[in-house]
């Protein structure tokens, strides 16, 4: 039976980022957290082992810039160290590993009346640009056809605001 998870509130100051954590979170990706926190408030718990961040260090340090003093944990106190350093990194690995399904992003961003460059969306310098960054994204995904044997998708990037830099499995 699986764990049930239970929201709590706590003093930020009762949890502490893991040493173990191999995650990068430069200070741009900070910004866009606590932009993110501002405009949708904190939606996302942090996972805790004993007291110890196993994933949500980015979203800590965006509420510590804030001044936020109580965030929203889970605890995760059921898992062994060993379990909580594996879920730390699958946690991060497994968000890298997929992609977007550029037609359902396409029509999201173009529904949203807020600038998503926010967030790390790029605006294609024109029309040259999109197509440029097609042909990149048709030869990566060739190579990964070629790599793993997994087929992909093969959108038309046009008449959006963004440049698209990933595809989705079939």
């Amino acid at each position: 039976m699986p764990n049930k998870l239970k929201v709590e509130y706590v003093n930020i100051d009762t949890i502490q980022m893991s040493s173990k954590n191999a995650k990068l979170h430069p200070q741009e990706q900070i910004d866009q957290i606590k932009l993110s926190i501002q405009r949708n408030e904190f939606n996302d718990p942090i996972a805790v082992r004993n007291g110890v961040i196993i994933e949500g260090h980015g979203r800590y340090l965006a509420c510590k810039e804030l001044g936020i003093k109580e965030v929203p944990i889970i605890r995760l106190d059921h898992l062994t160290e060993a379990q909580a350093n594996e879920y730390m990194l699958v946690h991060n690995q497994l968000t890298l590993n997929s992609g977007y399904d550029l037609e359902k992003l396409e029509y999201a961003l173009d529904e949203i009346d807020y600038d998503m460059t926010n967030y790390g969306f790029e605006l294609p310098e024109d029309d040259e640009e999109i197509e440029d960054t097609e042909e990149d994204l048709f030869e990566d995904i060739e190579k990964l056809d070629k790599h793993y044997g997994v087929p992909y998708q093969r959108k038309q990037i046009k008449n959006s605001r963004y440049n698209y830099k990933y595809t989705s499995h079939r």
